[in-house]
């Protein structure tokens, strides 16, 4: 497998946005704002970064969507928060996940092929606010034992044809999973 090349330091538009992964897991939607983790460590705000490229384009920040956060490890983390129901927003997340895909490798001068080996996509989700079909669950208990990478929500189909792997996982699972093993 490829190791991710980007570097922060690289691309001035990824150095200049970044924050903690806590602030780009923030949902203004409701007071008092919520977080979807708290951790500390610095991350890439996607969400300026896309603002920025579109704005340098002179383009309508509506021109694209995309992921809450980038994170930068052995590989290349685009995560998307979603505090809500995400079965309900697929097709909204689906376009973050393309478009920031095509933003990071316009910025990088990278190729799919590229994200293929080094990206993964990333759905954080709260599981209170969406309720799992039978076999969702059945299907999340064996990713957990680590016997499955199903993707839930119907975001699998985008594994190997735009990231490397495709993760969908609740607020603890992502903790466990994610940010307790990487190298940071």
């Amino acid at each position: 497998m490829t190791k991710a090349k980007i570097s922060i330091i690289t691309y001035k538009i990824l150095r200049e946005h970044q924050c903690s992964l806590q602030e780009t897991s923030k949902d203004t939607s409701q007071e008092p704002f919520q977080f979807m983790t708290t951790c500390r460590k610095k991350v890439v705000d996607f969400d300026a970064v896309k603002t920025e490229f579109l704005n340098q384009m002179r383009m309508s920040e509506e021109s694209a969507s995309s992921v809450d956060a980038l994170v930068i490890d052995e590989y290349n983390y685009l995560i998307e928060f979603k505090n809500g129901n995400a079965r309900e927003e697929q097709h909204k997340i689906l376009n973050k996940a393309k478009d920031s895909l095509l933003i990071l490798n316009d910025i990088t001068n990278r190729q799919i092929k590229d994200s293929r080996r080094s990206d993964f996509f990333v759905l954080v989700y709260n599981k209170k606010k969406v309720e799992l079909t039978e076999k969702e669950k059945r299907a999340d208990r064996l990713r957990e034992k680590g016997h499955s990478s199903f993707a839930l929500f119907g975001f699998g189909k985008m594994r190997g044809f735009c990231f490397q792997d495709v993760m969908t996982l609740d607020q603890e699972s992502f903790q466990e999973e994610i940010v307790a093993k990487l190298k940071w």
